[in-house]
């Protein structure tokens, strides 16, 4: 083992058979005689390398870049997660698959709840306030799924185009907009068809 001591304590230890350390109580520099950091690593990529016995020589890198870009880098045919509380809460796969709360995603974004979603809704889109959102639920075993429009109407969009709108208590579409009700053939603004109610529609006053 080599060691080196200030003022009788030891403060850089290597160990070939056990544990080293540095403790010297200030920063260490690598690549740099003026560390920032308790760890700065400087050159041009500051990057650090992280390896197991199973990766190889590529695994897992962060770092700055040369067009000082900061970087989180998985070379490996593998995921990359992220934990808050000692649990996993998000996790790329190596085909871009994004999960939240969800250990397998299915798509691009997915996002599971692990249990009964809140009454609030399980996710929230907000412009500058709490009162412009839009929040999106779910089916759950207590209630149905929902979208949910506060602060302004709820539109539906093809290509830019708005196509249908929901306001209050008031549902439009646009004009040139062709709706069908048992049907995907829709010829006339409002195609309605059943092969076995007699009664296609029914309007009633209270």
């Amino acid at each position: 083992a080599v060691q080196l001591s200030s003022g009788g304590a030891a403060k850089i230890l290597f160990d070939a058979a056990g544990a080293s350390y540095i403790n010297t109580g200030s920063n260490f520099g690598v690549g740099t005689a003026s560390a920032q950091r308790p760890l700065h690593v400087n050159g041009t990529e500051g990057v650090a390398r992280f390896t197991s016995t199973n990766s190889g020589n590529s695994g897992f890198e962060v770092g700055i870049g040369t067009s000082s870009q900061a970087f989180v880098w998985q070379t490996e045919n593998s995921y990359l997660q992220f934990a808050t509380n000692n649990a996993e809460r998000l996790r790329i796969l190596a085909d871009g698959n994004v999960g939240f709360n969800e250990t397998s995603p299915d798509t691009i974004i997915h996002a599971s709840q692990g249990g009964e979603p809140p009454a609030e809704g399980m996710l929230i889109l907000e412009a500058n306030s709490s009162s412009r959102q839009l929040r999106i639920q779910p089916p759950t075993n207590a209630d149905n799924g929902f979208f949910d429009a506060r602060g302004g109407n709820m539109t539906f969009l093809d290509d830019g185009t708005e196509i249908f709108r929901y306001n209050a208590s008031t549902i439009s579409t646009s004009t040139g907009i062709n709706v069908g009700i048992g049907t995907t053939s829709v010829d006339t603004p409002l195609h309605v068809e059943s092969a076995s109610a007699s009664d296609l529609i029914k309007v009633e006053g209270t």
